[in-house]
């Protein structure tokens, strides 16, 4: 209701403005009009409250800056299924504490990473948000020889999540690209929000996300705003892109560990039901 009476005290002001400046050079306006002086009395008044109608716009803007930064944050995204953002052996079989102590060094590491590319962000709070196929991921690693860590899995996730209430490890569930299909709605969201002041990406273990960020990369004012987190496989498409981009080998794989044979899952199944 504030708002609709301020604009309509701008109609009024810019008719009484116009209505005044036309009397103002009549040169014999009192004559051709009895109530002339009365009448640019008003507008007098209103072109006063015009000028105090431009103080209230400086206002509220100076209000919706002081929102907008109090509320700032910066959003991280990772596609967390096993080709390329696998968390490093010794925070996975640590269960829920790892997971718990994965997220802070995330943080930090981030932060560390952007106080040197994009330092008027990284001390902003930072919305953590990674994307997997828990049951896939649990596969993938005992396939490549870490069972005790992939029965640990789903505490870690746990753990991950009770750092703050802003870190979230998200279980998508079975469907081809579910991760991939989270992350793209996610981003196209947020970055727009004027709250959201950068976005570290982590997908660039194949090109799914290419055509996203190229569409980000033709609107120009948002390029600055995205960072890239690569993992030890990187797709080759994402060389072409203009985004910054940043590593952090300390945290993830830094490769792939050899998959074991048929053989070898075979022995050690059998073997436990022994």
């Amino acid at each position: 209701m504030i708002f609709e009476k301020i604009s309509l005290n701008f109609v009024f002001c810019d008719l009484a403005f116009e209505t005044y400046t036309s009397f103002a050079s009549a040169k014999s306006s009192k004559l051709m009009f009895p109530s002339c002086s009365k009448l640019v009395q008003q507008s007098q008044r209103l072109v006063i409250g015009k000028n105090g109608g431009d103080e209230i716009q400086q206002h509220l803007e100076t209000i919706r800056e002081s929102s907008v930064n109090r509320s700032a944050f910066v959003l991280v995204l990772i596609d967390a299924d096993p080709d390329g953002y696998v968390f490093d052996d010794k925070y996975l079989l640590r269960g829920t504490n790892g997971g718990r102590e994965a997220a802070l060094v995330l943080k930090s590491e981030l932060q560390r990473e952007l106080r040197q590319t994009s330092p008027n962000v990284a001390e902003l709070p930072f919305i953590l948000k990674l994307y997997a196929n828990v049951d896939k991921l649990r596969e993938a690693m005992f396939r490549h020889g870490i069972e005790e860590a992939s029965n640990l899995l789903r505490d870690f996730c746990r753990g991950f999540c009770q750092t703050g209430g802003l870190s979230e490890f998200i279980d998508v569930g079975d469907g081809k690209d579910r991760a991939d299909h989270q992350i793209k709605g996610v981003l196209e969201h947020f970055k727009e929000n004027p709250c959201c002041m950068h976005i570290v990406l982590g997908g660039c273990h194949d090109n799914g996300y290419v055509c996203d960020l190229d569409i980000i990369k033709s609107e120009g004012s948002l390029q600055d705003r995205i960072t890239l987190l690569k993992s030890f496989q990187t797709g080759r498409q994402y060389g072409d892109l203009p985004f910054k981009s940043i590593h952090l080998p300390s945290l993830f794989r830094t490769q792939s560990k050899p998959q074991l044979s048929y053989s070898e899952i075979y022995d050690h199944v059998v073997g436990r039901r022994a």
